[in-house]
């Protein structure tokens, strides 16, 4: 039986491993662009930005 913080390093695991890893290439490649005040990113950055937002993650860090 898996306590909470086991399920969250899991998680956590999933996420790194099979969303952000794949996106370090393009990261270094591609990279974000700062443009008229403005900053740009790749698409799939957008993607893995909006599994963390739909997990939660962003807020976990988040003072009260």
């Amino acid at each position: 039986l898996l306590n909470t913080e086991d399920m969250i390093i899991t998680e956590t695991r999933n996420l790194a491993v099979k969303e952000i890893l794949p996106t370090m290439k393009i990261g270094d490649e591609v990279g974000c662009k700062y443009k008229h005040g403005k900053v740009t990113i790749p698409d799939e950055f957008k993607h893995v930005l909006e599994l963390m937002k739909e997990g939660g993650w962003l807020t976990i860090c988040k003072s009260s």
